[in-house]
């Protein structure tokens, strides 16, 4: 295929290992909420922060992931440990129905797994390049990213149908099959990745501490680390309030990191962190397509079509499907804007897309101004948000990527993409308490219109965040493209 045409034989593993991940990630997330409001019977604000703080925790992971790679193993290795992680999260997932502990373990190991997997790949995909190769390097992270879509294309449609339709804990295995698919191409293509993906330190994985290979500490250490997670996922409670001190922990994490860089790298690195914080903006607001926006088609949007009622669940390989088509086509804006000198930085991508994403919800307040005359709302106002929201997500995802390994300081790759999804990692749990404002709770046995007016004004809430957002980027957004 063109696609692959001048890029590295690799980049087609990485492309399908990321693609199967994703389908077992995205088939997940789609019915995560809906399960635990449907089926688990947890309350609707419980249930968005046991969402939130699971999407947290598994970025939260990435920055060990960051130490790890560049520091014991290399990034393949640890890549290949966190798809094990995920495959056993999914699997104990499919066997809840015996005990609900399982299913808190799962998600810690899931979200244990992700965070080394995620991360790691992608740096890998940035690896395959050199410094020379900026705007192949671009394009191979699109081409990347559009493996991710196409995993989450074809998830929600069959992890969500299988789970709404046959049984919740048969779409948790259809979503392991697809992690185990992904884990084979990943192995397979091992030893083809070129050799700055797999730099191991085997001095010190020789290592003992209390007469123990520092091989087995960390595995042991992951094991435990899954089972925090799960802990503070049965307690959402306390699951934010450590979610807060891990907030200023990595303050002072990065404070520390600051203080050690030289003045150039300080630049560099400036850029990143900035945006990363517009970043963390954008995902609380898309987010929503997986915490809030789920429960809000499931009660009062019409589903049926085609003489069926289509899963709820479903809806979300729209959004999917839309970053697919979306994809060549912002590709090729890019392009031409750079042809005639008129590209934005980094910065301005971010802030159309933060623009993109607020006026989403503007379109849901419109859909919801319609469904108050008509009763339920019509299916294609949440297509019109997800449309826009993808168009956002295109502006933001592969150029933080692409960022990252830009400005990352060289020995500090691994370290710069993990801290770099850490921040991001807050995104979880802030689109759960945004999801807060929405008012869920206690509404699932209102009329249809009663509980239309009370998201109406939850909407206009969220919307009046993403304006506020956006406005301040832009006001500084130039600043940050002259720094870089």
């Amino acid at each position: 295929m063109s696609m692959w045409k001048n890029h590295p034989s690799s980049l087609k593993r990485l492309f399908f290992t990321e693609m199967w991940e994703r389908f077992s990630f995205y088939g997940l997330n789609a019915v995560l909420v809906l399960f635990l409001t449907k089926s688990a019977h947890i309350p609707e604000n419980l249930a968005l922060i046991i969402f939130g703080s699971y999407v947290t925790y598994v970025y939260l992971a990435t920055t060990i992931a960051g130490f790890l790679a560049d520091r014991v193993y290399g990034y393949a290795k640890v890549a290949f440990m966190g798809g094990v992680c995920i495959l056993l999260g999914h699997i104990s997932l499919a066997l809840s129905d015996v005990t609900f502990l399982l299913f808190y373990f799962g998600l810690g190991c899931i979200a244990t797994g992700t965070g080394l997997l995620k991360p790691n790949v992608s740096v890998m995909v940035g690896k395959l390049y050199s410094d020379a190769e900026e705007d192949k390097r671009v394009q191979g992270f699109n081409i990347y990213y559009m493996g991710i879509n196409i995993g989450a294309v074809i998830a929600p449609t069959a992890v969500g149908f299988v789970a709404e339709k046959v049984s919740w804990h048969a779409g948790f295995g259809l979503a392991a099959i697809g992690m185990a698919f992904g884990l084979w191409v990943f192995h397979k293509g091992m030893k083809d990745f070129p050799s700055n993906c797999k730099l191991e330190n085997k001095h010190l994985r020789q290592q003992k501490l209390i007469g123990i290979k520092l091989d087995y500490l960390i595995y042991i250490g992951l094991i435990i680390l899954a089972a925090i997670f799960a802990s503070l996922l049965a307690n959402p409670v306390q699951s934010t309030i450590v979610s807060g001190i891990c907030l200023l922990i990595l303050g002072g994490y990065i404070f520390s990191l600051w203080r050690k860089l030289q003045l150039n790298e300080r630049n560099q690195v400036w850029i990143i962190l900035v945006l990363s914080l517009f970043s963390v903006s954008y995902w609380t607001l898309s987010n929503q397509t997986i915490s809030s926006l789920p429960i809000f088609i499931d009660r009062v949007v019409d589903l049926n079509y085609f003489g069926t009622t289509l899963p709820a669940s479903s809806i979300s390989s729209f959004y999917s499907l839309i970053l697919i088509l979306l994809a060549p086509v912002i590709a090729w804006f890019w392009n031409f804007s750079k042809r005639i000198n008129r590209e934005p930085g980094y910065a301005g991508k971010f802030a159309l897309g933060l623009t993109m994403a607020t006026l989403a919800f503007v379109v849901i307040i419109l859909g919801i101004m319609q469904a108050s005359h008509a009763g339920k709302m019509n299916l294609f106002w949440i297509l019109g948000c997800y449309t826009l929201l993808g168009f956002g997500e295109l502006c933001i995802s592969p150029n933080g990527l692409a960022l990252v390994t830009k400005y990352a300081p060289q020995n500090l790759s691994g370290v710069m993409m993990g801290l770099w999804w850490m921040i991001n990692a807050f995104a979880g749990l802030t689109a759960g308490l945004l999801a807060q404002l929405i008012g869920f709770e206690n509404t699932d046995k209102l009329a249809t219109d009663q509980q239309l007016t009370i998201y109406q004004s939850g909407f206009i809430k969220v919307t009046l965040v993403g304006i506020i957002i956006t406005v301040i980027l832009m006001m500084i957004k130039n600043k940050i493209d002259r720094r870089g």
